[in-house]
């Protein structure tokens, strides 16, 4: 996937789905009490990385912007200039504030990896810079200039090296078809065109319905841009199977890979059964109140929705998972073997780490009230682990300094009647009811908890 985003934030729906998975595939201890694998920024081969890798990008950076330079030079281009030099200063700052995972063992498996690929349009493999993100879904995407954004979230979902390696060629092929600068500058080109500055002055003119002309003008902007980002992910598709067979790997691992995205894309929530709530908060210093878990009838709840006045699958910017597979199916002879792939050493410690540390992902990413869904979710099968009623005692700590402060939106969703998954929905009711008094005293009470 091509973006200029620097570091997506998923929204909380799809974090809850990402918990879905882990809470039925994870067997180990998390680490976050003792010695954080990942988040151990203090760490002196953590730092060594980091500054590493802002020293390459800054000599990196200087010399795609002459790149560019050279080959945008009129209005549209130098506007393109000025935005890649304003992401680079954001990237580069947010790598300074530990944004990103510098790990030994996940910067070898990248590399290892990325070495496979060879060809004449394909980077030197040891000139790609990456940057592993903190973000828990399955994804990855290239920046204009070529650095590879990895999702840790990656090393849950995918089952093995050559699942992993097929997101890495798509990516390379995103980037060796230029896709986002040809977007981009086209968008630009477009935007400062004779035809957009008298489209915008014939709806100035317009002296009836002119919403509606606006609006229609905007829709058909919209519908071709979407168009031609879903025929940039079948291209980089396509071009990605291409070097990911010719380096080796196993073609029926990256039809696996786009299946397994088509299960994230579906994958149900998970349920919290109502005992959890009088297990771990009817506490002798305060006894659950009932009203608590009541929540609103949700049956008496009738919405009208308004026809949208876009259509949505036209703004779709990637083609549906179904549409990719059969894609490739078309293009391509897919092997049928059903001999199962296991991963090296190497990436099964890398699934082992991500993994052990989750919980902390979700708490440096300020989702509160998703981590200490799941939590519940680990103390529903096991109410006397001291690591999770530890997590408890933090979790309450910030949603008792955030309702204090009067910002609790921000880190927990609001009640949504509309959403079906109605346990989530009694959660989210029991965290809104609860008074500041209420969530001190939970919070203290697991406060002290020894892990």
């Amino acid at each position: 996937m091509v973006m200029n985003l620097l570091f997506p934030h998923y929204t909380r729906w799809v974090s809850v789905i990402i918990l879905s998975l882990w809470m039925i595939t994870l067997t180990g201890q998390e680490s976050y009490f003792g010695t954080s694998i990942v988040l151990d920024t203090m760490d002196k081969t953590y730092r060594a990385s980091k500054n590493e890798f802002i020293f390459k990008y800054q000599n990196f950076r200087k010399s795609h912007i002459e790149k560019m330079k050279s080959t945008y030079k009129d209005k549209a281009g130098k506007e393109m200039i000025s935005e890649y030099q304003a992401s680079a200063d954001e990237l580069i700052r947010q790598v300074r504030d530990n944004q990103y995972i510098f790990h030994p063992k996940i910067d070898t498996l990248v590399r290892t990896t990325l070495a496979k690929f060879k060809g004449p349009d394909i980077p030197n493999p040891e000139k790609i810079l990456f940057l592993i993100s903190k973000d828990l879904s399955l994804n990855a995407f290239c920046l204009s200039d070529g650095v590879l954004m990895i999702n840790v979230g990656l090393f849950l979902w995918l089952y093995n090296n050559d699942q992993f390696a097929s997101v890495l060629a798509h990516e390379l092929g995103h980037f060796t078809l230029n896709h986002y600068n040809d977007y981009r500058y086209d968008y630009l080109l477009n935007e400062h065109s004779k035809n957009t500055k008298y489209e915008l002055n014939q709806i100035k003119k317009t002296t009836t319905n002119q919403a509606k002309v606006a609006q229609n003008s905007l829709r058909k902007k919209l519908y071709n841009q979407a168009r031609t980002q879903r025929k940039h992910e079948l291209e980089a598709d396509s071009i990605g199977y291409a070097y990911y067979t010719a380096a080796g790997f196993r073609p029926k691992e990256y039809l696996k890979s786009m299946e397994l995205m088509l299960t994230y894309d579906t994958l149900p929530f998970f349920t919290l059964d109502t005992s959890i709530y009088y297990t771990m908060f009817d506490l002798p210093e305060q006894k659950i109140n009932p009203a608590w878990l009541k929540g609103e009838d949700f049956d008496q709840y009738h919405y009208i929705d308004k026809p949208s006045e876009f259509h949505v699958d036209s703004l779709m910017s990637h083609p549906s998972m179904e549409v990719r597979i059969e894609n490739l199916k078309k293009h391509y002879t897919l092997e049928t073997d059903t001999t199962t792939l296991f991963p090296d050493s190497t990436y099964a410690y890398v699934t082992s780490i991500v993994e052990s540390e989750i919980f902390p992902v979700f708490y440096y990413n300020e989702e509160y009230g998703v981590a200490l869904y799941g939590v519940l979710r680990r103390l529903q099968h096991d109410d006397e682990n001291v690591y999770y009623r530890k997590w408890l005692g933090l979790l309450f700590n910030k949603i008792y300094e955030a309702r204090k402060n009067y910002v609790l939106n921000r880190y927990v969703d609001a009640v949504d009647m509309r959403d079906k998954n109605r346990s989530y929905q009694q959660f989210l009711g029991f965290i809104w009811q609860l008074n500041l008094r209420e969530i001190k005293i939970i919070a203290d009470h697991y406060k002290y908890q020894k892990p």
